[in-house]
């Protein structure tokens, strides 16, 4: 978990009307990833599904896994999918409020995952994925 006070630098990187924000600590680690994407129909968009269940879906490739959330923005149930799973050793899933409070911690990651944030407030959130050595953080928004 990062301490907000030790938050020293940010890069803020602009495509077409994508953004990607990076936030530092003093040691110059990056303790913070956000992509801000639009609401309309963005080239980040992996599909659009004509059901509900996968309406938005976004993907990151973290070494040799990709990772798959949707939908985002949520309403309650938020599906992790991870491509490629190998049961890592040092797997963890945390969904932190804004104020940087643990809301959700699993220990054990599983190649196909449902959060239920039906009972959290319609806000924004922060979902940190760990594999092994490698980190993926995903700003959710719950509406």
């Amino acid at each position: 978990m990062f301490d907000i006070n030790h938050i020293n630098a940010r890069t803020k990187i602009n495509y077409d009307c994508d953004t990607i924000s990076y936030m530092y600590d003093n040691a110059g680690n990056r303790v913070l990833r956000t992509i801000t994407l639009p609401k309309k129909k963005s080239a980040l968009v992996a599909k659009t599904d004509t059901s509900n269940t996968k309406k938005q879906m976004f993907e990151e490739k973290l070494g040799q896994q990709k990772i798959l959330i949707y939908p985002n923005p949520t309403k309650g149930n938020l599906t992790v999918e991870i491509q490629g799973y190998d049961k890592e050793k040092n797997s963890a899933l945390y969904l932190f409020n804004i104020s940087g409070k643990i809301l959700i911690s699993q220990k054990t990651v599983n190649s196909n995952m449902s959060l239920d944030l039906s009972n959290y407030q319609a806000g924004d959130y922060i979902l940190k994925i760990i594999l092994g050595n490698k980190i993926s953080t995903w700003k959710i928004i719950k509406e």
